[in-house]
């Protein structure tokens, strides 16, 4: 994704899932905020 599009993302959908690994039974809930045209992101 380019800039403004992930911008646009995060703004529509503040919760994505993540899974990394063969062994990760579940997904990683990431919670994510645009402020300023930055992205923080935080486990939740």
């Amino acid at each position: 994704m380019k800039g403004n599009l992930a911008i646009d993302y995060i703004n529509n959908n503040n919760l994505i899932g993540i899974k990394a690994g063969l062994q990760r039974p579940a997904f990683l809930d990431i919670w994510m905020v645009v402020v300023d045209g930055r992205i923080f992101a935080r486990s939740w």
